[in-house]
């Protein structure tokens, strides 16, 4: 993983520079949302900006990797149905890891409350409900991890939603694990610049104050996450060149796998 993720990361250093237009442009979309002060108007923008964001960050990682031709619309589409229908499906699995955390809890405090009654506070109506929302996590989050790779076969293959979530199966049938393990580490290391830059912005704030917010933890956290937005570019498209890298990897895996049967 090591010598993958450092491939990965010296990609991204030239396809940042050398597509440095793009990067200011995504860089100034996501500022300019932050100017926003209703909340409400905040989360929204910030959940289209995210999607929007990625298609850009794709297609520059697309070129770190070898692909010089601007990529297809179509391809592009294709790969933010396929993110949009996952991102679709995370927020759906967060909901059902509370419900499940949620339902644990009822029923161990119903088993160890007196008759009639439930005990919300014993301790293994407590341990019930985090080990079901444990193993209901560890579960969907290896089959999330797997779908992921669908978004790519979009945008590499050129595939619709449905055939893209049946080909990311298929490339990782048998590698259950092993691919959770890779997108684990993945998204934990490319995150690493964003919170490097902004872990040091709000130090910085905290000691010596900031001459252009109020002295408040929302106006520096703020302002401290508008200041790490290059460094967030260039974790995400780092992100995309290792995923895509590690989707055409699979892509031979199953070709070697598919010819020697």
């Amino acid at each position: 993983m090591g010598p993958f993720l450092a491939d990965a990361f010296d990609r991204a250093v030239t396809a940042t520079i050398e597509n440095w237009k793009i990067g200011i442009i995504a860089c100034l979309v996501v500022a300019s949302v932050r100017l926003l002060d209703d909340s409400t108007r905040y989360h929204l923008a910030s959940l289209g900006v995210a999607l929007l964001s990625a298609a850009p960050a794709v297609v520059v990682a697309g070129r770190a990797i070898g692909n010089r031709a601007p990529a297809a619309a179509g391809s592009v589409i294709r790969f933010l149905w396929s993110y949009l229908a996952w991102s679709v499906m995370f927020f759906a699995s967060l909901i059902m890891f509370f419900v499940v955390f949620a339902g644990g809890v009822i029923l161990a405090a119903l088993s160890h409350g007196a008759a009639g009654q439930a005990d919300f506070t014993s301790l293994p109506a407590t341990v019930f409900g985090a080990v079901l929302a444990f193993v209901a996590v560890l579960a969907t989050t290896a089959l999330l991890s797997r779908l992921l790779l669908a978004q790519f076969a979009g945008f590499v293959e050129g595939l619709g939603v449905r055939a893209a979530f049946r080909r990311a199966l298929v490339l990782t049938r048998g590698l259950y694990w092993r691919n959770l393990a890779v997108v684990l580490v993945t998204v934990v290391a490319t995150a690493l610049p964003d919170l490097i830059a902004f872990g040091i912005a709000i130090l910085t704030f905290r000691i010596f104050g900031s001459p252009w917010t109020e002295a408040t933890d929302q106006s520096h956290i703020r302002l401290a996450a508008t200041i790490a937005l290059p460094a967030r570019w260039y974790g995400i498209v780092a992100f995309f060149v290792a995923m895509l890298r590690y989707y055409e990897r699979l892509r031979a895996r199953h070709a070697e796998v598919t010819t020697g049967a």
